[in-house]
């Protein structure tokens, strides 16, 4: 099924601690990649902090190997883990995603409010993009618009969908933009992870906020 292309997408994988300390990780990025055609500039890994946490040195190599590849890494849910700023300067990241924790309840929760402003600054400060994770509610929406948060992501905006899900969409939607590489993608790695049913459904996109 061929698409009309304005403006290409782009994916997020999600990828385990197990995923992350296979030595043939690299490897298999970059068989998929050639098997789907996705650009690797489209494609961003989702990595918590204790994925890394372990064993930093062999971390900041494997990460470093992924960056090569042209792929964009995000470190996610950013602040429920080992959390450590040293992470955002030592290791290539180019987005930091707030946990649903800190957005939850911000609309009345001072502190959290506070904690998420704090992030957003100093990822923007050291050149990171930033994503707010858990949105639910308009009110959310525009706090985080007025602390110039750069994108959100939650049941706001999107229910998880699978692939023939988002294909329904963008083919029901004309004035939609859509890269046929993207649902390929997501294909391959249903039939080669072993985690497809967590990795490769589209949780939320990552919605623009300013």
């Amino acid at each position: 099924m061929d698409y009309d292309l304005a403006v290409s997408l782009s994916i997020g994988v999600n990828v385990s601690s197990h995923q992350f300390s296979q030595p043939t990780l690299v490897e298999r990025i970059k068989q998929i990649l050639a098997a789907t055609g996705l650009n690797s500039q489209d494609l961003t890994l989702e990595i918590t902090e204790n994925a890394i946490v372990e064993a930093k040195e062999a971390s900041k190599v494997r990460l470093r190997e992924i960056r090569d590849l042209g792929v964009k890494l995000a470190i996610d849910d950013f602040g429920t883990g080992y959390s450590s700023l040293s992470y955002l300067s030592n290791f290539p990241f180019n987005t930091l995603k707030i946990d649903r924790s800190f957005v939850d309840n911000m609309e009345v929760k001072r502190e959290n409010r506070k904690i998420v402003q704090a992030l957003v600054s100093l990822a923007q400060n050291i050149g990171m993009n930033v994503v707010a994770e858990g949105i639910e509610t308009t009110e959310q929406t525009a706090l985080l618009e007025k602390l110039q948060c750069q994108y959100g992501q939650g049941y706001l905006f999107s229910k998880p969908l699978d692939a023939k899900a988002i294909e329904e969409i963008f083919k029901n939607s004309p004035s939609s933009t859509f890269d046929k590489n993207l649902i390929k993608s997501y294909r391959e790695y249903q039939t080669t992870s072993a985690r497809a049913s967590t990795t490769l459904v589209m949780r939320n996109p990552s919605i623009p906020l300013t």
